[in-house]
């Protein structure tokens, strides 16, 4: 499931990525995160956007034998704006996804996921609004992997099958490094308890943090997340135009555990800046709307449970 994560979130979490080199059933992850922005100045507007997102999930092994398993996930966010603006309309995403994946003997991981769902201000109101994907993932050996990802709705080549190869360095409880097209990740926790993580998904999804642990579950961030949001305005005139919506944010977070390894949470207060909104065919390219957004703050609340 972590590769249909990426393609479809452009952000990783370190219970996706252990679920893929995981040698037997994935198990189940839910997630809910709550995200509250203040009102934020639109040039040219006497309004202030009014905004706040909601999202959930949950994913995990539908059926499983000693060597394959299917899996079954649904995703849903909900992005909410109240603004005049013809772009500044409340965006929905709906996605389901099945899958298989085989894991058994050594070095034998394969997976496909499918995924079906629409993203837009008027889900499911006709087919150009619906969004679909495919991802193959294939390992060759202890350290590389490669993978084959198709969808009608990526911030680049979209429509376009890619190619995709990774080679995993590292991957340990203290340190994880993997590199390679179109993932880069890497996380190490010293035992001083400071910890840092990057993880890029190329060319355009970036996430950082440095942060101190006071024992292996609790600790402050500072991060930093660029993962651009793409939708399809039902009213737009041409159907292969999209809504772009792009901010850069800045947070300090803390997490914990409820649950041991089982339910972890995590709250932060930060500011959203560089943030603009525009339709065009293609990221940043013709654009027929593009509309700035004045810096904000914003507060997040998150619950992640595995099981």
């Amino acid at each position: 499931m972590m590769f249909l994560l990426l393609f479809l979130l452009g952000q990783v979490h370190a219970q996706d990525l252990a679920a893929l080199f995981r040698p037997g059933p994935s198990g189940h992850t839910a997630l809910i995160r709550q995200q509250f922005y203040g009102n934020a100045q639109v040039p040219g507007s006497n309004r202030r956007l009014q905004h706040r997102e909601w999202q959930g999930r949950v994913n995990g092994t539908l059926w499983s034998n000693d060597s394959w398993e299917m899996t079954g996930g649904i995703d849903a966010q909900d992005l909410v704006w109240h603004h005049p603006s013809p772009v500044l309309n409340p965006y929905r995403n709906f996605q389901g996804t099945v899958g298989a994946r085989r894991f058994s003997g050594q070095n034998q991981v394969r997976g496909f996921n499918l995924s079906y769902g629409s993203a837009s201000d008027r889900p499911f109101a006709r087919a150009a609004n619906d969004t679909a994907s495919a991802n193959y993932v294939h390992q060759f050996n202890e350290r590389w992997w490669g993978l084959v990802n198709w969808s009608n709705n990526r911030l680049f080549l979209n429509n376009v099958p890619l190619p995709g190869v990774f080679y995993v360095s590292k991957m340990t409880r203290e340190e994880t490094l993997m590199f390679g097209f179109p993932a880069i990740f890497w996380r190490k926790r010293w035992q001083s308890g400071f910890e840092g993580m990057y993880f890029s998904f190329l060319p355009y999804n970036h996430r950082a943090y440095v942060g101190w642990f006071w024992n292996a579950d609790h600790g402050v961030l500072l991060s930093y997340t660029h993962a651009p949001q793409v939708f399809f305005r039902d009213e737009r005139v041409s159907k292969r135009e999209r809504v772009f919506f792009i901010e850069n944010k800045a947070m300090i977070e803390i997490q914990g555990t409820i649950i041991p390894r089982h339910l972890q949470w995590q709250v932060g207060v930060g500011t959203a800046f560089n943030r603009r909104v525009y339709e065009a065919k293609n990221f940043q390219e013709d654009k027929r709307f593009d509309v700035p957004l004045g810096d904000t703050w914003l507060a997040s609340a998150q619950l992640t449970a595995q099981f």
